[in-house]
């Protein structure tokens, strides 16, 4: 259950972009974008599809290291209890 919750919390955090988006924008000079408003930005405000299919792709690839990282911690710890 606890790795269930670290995994879910740390891909939301990945993937924070509606409270960012609706606030600031990313912000004056892209100080508080984060990968999702840039794949936003990119994708529709300058049509770059390709590049922001690329983001995405970053994005998955960087969700499930930390959710491989999450899951390989929880389970050694499992095992010395």
């Amino acid at each position: 259950m606890i790795a269930t919750a670290m995994s879910l919390n740390a891909i939301g955090s990945l993937k924070f972009f509606d409270l960012i988006f609706n606030m600031t924008e990313g912000g004056p000079n892209h100080r508080t974008e984060v990968l999702a408003t840039h794949l936003y930005t990119q994708g529709f405000k300058f049509f770059k599809y390709g590049y922001a299919s690329a983001i995405g792709v970053v994005l998955l690839v960087l969700c499930l290291l930390v959710t491989l990282f999450i899951n390989k911690v929880v389970k050694s710890e499992e095992y010395e209890m």
